[in-house]
Parts: structure tokens; sequence; C-alpha cells
């Protein structure tokens, strides 16, 4: 794990098992950020003025069990890396349009109802 990448703010060292993930390449200007014994599994960098990230796994049930749905580095990962690929501009225009819409706080991301795996859980993606 390449520890001190936005990705990874507080997604834990020790991940859990994967079922299954797909064996790529990283480009030469590519980070790796997380590997699955030598071959890449998380990887990000930038295309012309944007970013771009792939994950060798799934998110999902298919190779991703429940515990690693489960794991406390689930909700921080895939939140950090969405915000990383916005980049900065688009976050403070993200935040700016849910201050218009939305006035007040903003609400919880650590509350078990507002997990991904809940959600997904709720919409028949998971078992229960």
């Amino acid at each position: 794990m390449l520890l001190g990448h936005p990705v990874l703010d507080g997604v834990p060292e020790d991940w859990p098992a994967l079922l299954g993930y797909n064996q790529l390449t990283a480009k030469s200007a590519a980070q790796v950020l997380v590997r699955c014994d030598a071959d890449p599994l998380l990887t990000v960098g930038r295309h012309g003025a944007g970013r771009s990230a792939a994950f060798a796994s799934d998110c999902a049930p298919h190779w991703c069990p429940p515990g690693f749905m489960a794991w406390p580095g689930y909700d921080p990962l895939w939140g950090n890396l969405i915000h990383w690929l916005a980049g900065q501009r688009l976050r403070r225009q993200v935040l700016a349009d849910r201050e218009r819409v939305l006035p007040g706080p903003a609400p919880r991301t650590d509350s078990s109802r507002n997990n991904l795996a809940n959600a997904c859980r709720a919409a028949g993606r998971l078992p229960s």
C-alpha cells in the first residue's frame, strides 16, 4: 500500500481477502496504490486534464465478499477515490451546489445507515 496518497486517507493497511481480480499492468506514469502480491490492484494517474483510476477487482458481491464490504476501509476508500477523481475544482462545485440545495451541515457519512454496504443491502444487491 502506498501510504500518503489522498485516496488511502483513513484506509487501514490490512485489507480483507477478495475472491478474485483481473491481472493488469500499470502504465509507466500511473501510481500503484495497492498490490495483490506483485500485481497492481488499485492504480491512479492523470490523463490529459483529468484523472483516472483502475481497480482490478469488484466493489460488489461478485469478487468482493460481504466481509470486504463490511471492512472499515470500504467506505473511505470509495469516497476518497470519487473525490480524488473529481478533483478539487469539481469537488468545490459539488459542495457549493449541495449548500444551495441542502443548506445546513453535511450528512454524516460515518453512520451505519449511510454506508455503501447498507445501501447495497437495501437495494437487494447484498444479503442481509
